[in-house]
């Protein structure tokens, strides 16, 4: 099965990668790992060496999770709201 069937013969030229907030909290609940962080830029670094353009979006969901927040004090709907910013 041709997963790809529109690629072009060359390969991609631009890529776009969508990374969740989650992604770089690795071990973590909430924040940033730094290991992981270093992971997929090298991986993103590999991909740009090979000449192909690559455009991160990066969600903010992993920042502030309204659930995890209320515990912590903060008024549940604000802290939903920080989520969806």
């Amino acid at each position: 099965m041709d997963l790809w069937p529109t690629a072009p013969a060359g390969g991609w030229k631009r890529v776009l990668l969508k990374l969740s907030g989650e992604a770089f909290a690795g071990d973590g609940s909430l924040g940033v790992d730094p290991d992981v962080v270093g992971s997929i830029a090298q991986q993103v670094e590999a991909v740009v060496a090979r000449g192909i353009e690559v455009a991160v979006v990066i969600g903010g969901g992993n920042y502030f999770r309204g659930a995890e927040l209320s515990e912590r004090g903060m008024e549940r709907a604000r802290a939903d709201y920080m989520g969806m910013l």
